[in-house]
Formats: structure tokens, sequence, C-alpha cells
């Protein structure tokens, strides 16, 4: 072989490699970027971040003692017995308005703690109050008094702005010490949980219950929670199964001024088992549960609901999807079909009873089919 030969060749397997390596060098470069941008978001997020820790079983003492903060600033806090057990752990709040509004998970505060204290980014500590719980979502708000000091507030994403597939970053503040823990993935589904939640693949777990699940921009999807259609327990055993939620903050929104008033707001319930089966327009009755909404206002096997408030029904897991977007105590207009003629009736939505399916069916809003 030659040397010209030999150099062609060289130069042949250079070209050939090129690509290769090109690809391999993007690829590198595209990771640099993902990971500078998890950095930028995460300390744009931090600061709006609060550790909560719960005390169980422990009066809180009027004049309590004063504990100070890094910043030197004298700050109220529960009087804790000594030896009094803490609750289940340290947890994640995420700062919502700046007069010291904070959301977090209700499973936080499932033992009904009898003291609060609320961490912000800078040490300091202060007590809290659990003001009010919508347990439809897992969602609770809390209030501290931070006096003048006005909290930092992230910036939120609608809803509706949010595509399957996007980056999303799960946080945590709790067990994290200086700095908060984060995990990464995808947003893998919306609209799960009867339209309730977000679903992503990143690494959601009872030390991020209750912080924010954001996007490369620090930007909120919403908040952490555990979630499923077979309830709190479940959720919880399952949380390392790879899917997470997050509820949106503006799905919220209808029912903040609520929560701030200090009610504890429930999974609406119709109290009608549905034809899943059923195709077209409403969604048909199989089965009516005694002493229901469905029940006392009339509702029949073989009725067909197509409309609830101000929502069209095409099926049954449509009809399901609206009752969710409701809690027990929530009057709405509910049109169905009777044969030929359509009737209107107002009915109240109530707690669901224990789970306990008529027969022919289950009842509506049982989700089984969203997991």
């Amino acid at each position: 072989m030659t040397p010209r030969t030999l150099v062609r060749l060289a130069l042949a397997v250079v070209i050939a490699l090129a690509p290769a390596t090109t690809a391999r060098a993007e690829s590198i470069e595209e990771m640099r970027a993902i990971a500078e941008a998890t950095r930028a978001a995460l300390e744009k997020i931090r600061p709006c971040l609060v550790t909560i820790e719960t005390f169980g079983g422990t009066p809180v003492v009027k004049g309590v003692p004063l504990i100070k903060g890094k910043d030197g600033e004298a700050a109220p806090a529960p009087l804790v017995r000594p030896g009094a057990s803490p609750g289940p752990g340290p947890g994640t709040g995420l700062v919502i308005d700046a007069g010291g509004w904070i959301v977090a998970s209700a499973f936080q505060f499932k033992d009904e703690p009898t003291s609060i204290v609320v961490t912000i980014e800078d040490g300091t500590s202060r007590s809290a109050k659990l003001v009010g719980q919508d347990l439809s979502r897992g969602v609770a708000l809390l209030s501290v008094d931070f006096g003048d000091r006005e909290l930092p507030v992230p910036e939120f994403r609608a809803s509706d702005s949010v595509r399957v597939g996007e980056w999303a970053l799960s946080i945590g503040r709790a067990l994290a010490g200086e700095n908060p823990m984060v995990q990464i993935g995808i947003i893998s589904a919306k609209d799960r949980i009867s339209g309730r939640a977000l679903q992503t693949d990143a690494l959601t777990s009872p030390v991020n219950f209750g912080g924010p699940l954001i996007d490369l921009e620090g930007r909120v999807y919403g908040v952490i929670v555990p979630l499923s259609p077979h309830g709190l327990e479940a959720a919880v055993r399952s949380y390392d199964s790879g899917i997470g939620f997050a509820v949106p903050l503006d799905l919220l929104a209808g029912v903040m001024p609520r929560l701030r008033a200090g009610e504890t707001l429930r999974p609406a319930f119709l109290g009608v088992s549905l034809d899943q089966a059923s195709t077209g327009t409403g969604a048909r009755i199989l089965g009516v549960l005694a002493d229901t909404p469905a029940a006392r206002a009339g509702l029949q096997p073989d009725d067909v609901i197509i409309r609830l408030g101000v929502t069209e029904i095409d099926g049954a897991f449509s009809l399901q999807h609206a009752i969710a977007r409701h809690v027990a105590g929530d009057r709405v207009t509910l049109r169905y079909r009777r044969g030929t003629d359509e009737h209107d009736v107002e009915v109240e939505l109530a707690v669901p009873p224990p789970p306990r399916p008529p027969q022919g069916g289950r009842p509506a809003g049982d989700d089984d089919d969203d997991e």
C-alpha cells in the first residue's frame, strides 16, 4: 500500500467518524445546557421554598419563647414539651403570597398536629397555622406571620400552557439541609386523577410532597402531592412507582377563598354507577345509590346525564372529570334525558361514602381507569 493510499484511507476514516464525533459533542453540550438550566431554575425557586415541621399531641403554649433566625430577628415559635415526639418528618411548602400564605401537602397534617413550624430560606422560623385543606386534591393552606416582611413568590405556569414531554424538576426542601433536593424528569401526562393533576416521572416522595414541580425556567407547574384513585394511603405507598402528581395552582384559584376562610374541602360525590361502554352524548346511568344526591334528585337507571353545571357530558369519564372539578357541598344544575324528554334539577354534591358500588356498576368519580 503506497503512502498516498494510506493518507486517503486515513482521511476516509476521519470523514466517516466526523458525524459521530460531532453528534457526541452536540449531545454533551445539550446535557451541559440542561444541567446549567437546572441549576438556574433551582436558584430561582429556592427562596420560595420552606421547610415544615409538625409536632403532634403537644399543646402550643401561650407566651411562647423566642428563637433566633439567621438574620438575628426574634421569631415566635411553639414550645414543645421535652421528649415530645415530632410529626411524620420535615416536609416542604411553597410560598404563594408575599403576606405569608403557603401551600403544602395535606399528607403532612394527616395526624392533626398541634404545633407547626415553618422555616424559610435564611433559617428564620415562625409558628404557622393550618388554615384550610382541599382533600380532593391533597393540598393544605398555611398562614405564617412575618410581620412587615414580604416573602418571595414564584412565577406560575397556566395549566393550559403545559405540554406533555416538557422537562420537569421536582423540588424538595425537607431533609435537604442548605441546598434543596432536585429530581429531573418530564411531564408525562395531563388531566390525571379525573382531571385534577399533572403526571410526571420525576421522582416524588414524602421528602418533596408539598414542594413545587417546575420547568427549566423555574416556573411552577404545580404543587407535588400524593394522589391515587384508591386514596391517600395507596398514594403514599406507591410514591416510588415512577409516577408522581402535581396539582396546578390555577385549579385551586376557585376554592382559594374558601381555604383562606378555614374550610376543609372534600371530594364531591353524586351517587350513580355508569355505563362505561356507552358512546355518544351523555353518560347513561346503570344504578343509583340510596340516600345520595342522585337519589334525592330523582335520577333513575337508564337516565342519561347530558350536562353538569356548564360542562357538556359526552361519556362516563367526562362526567367523572366534571364531578372531580367540584367539592362536596357545591350546588350544581344537572340536566338529564329520560326517554325523549330533558329535565334540569339542582343537586348538592356530597362526601363519598366508604367504597360500596351499587349493583350493576361503580360510583361516578371512582377513576380506576385514570391511574
